[in-house]
């Protein structure tokens, strides 16, 4: 599991994925795995909420 991804969210003792609907590095390699430091979470959500308009 990556707990160093940008999409990894623990809470509660949950683990979940921000990105997906299922924690896929669970159980195989997620093609959507970035380490936190290579993604800016602030563009994202700026994309996801222009893309929203």
């Amino acid at each position: 599991m990556n707990k160093d991804c940008f999409a990894f969210v623990e809470k509660n003792g949950h683990q979940g994925c921000r990105a997906l609907n299922y924690l896929y590095c669970k159980k195989e390699e997620c093609k959507f795995y970035k380490k936190k430091c290579e993604v800016n979470l602030e563009e994202i959500e700026e994309a996801i909420k222009n893309y929203a308009k």
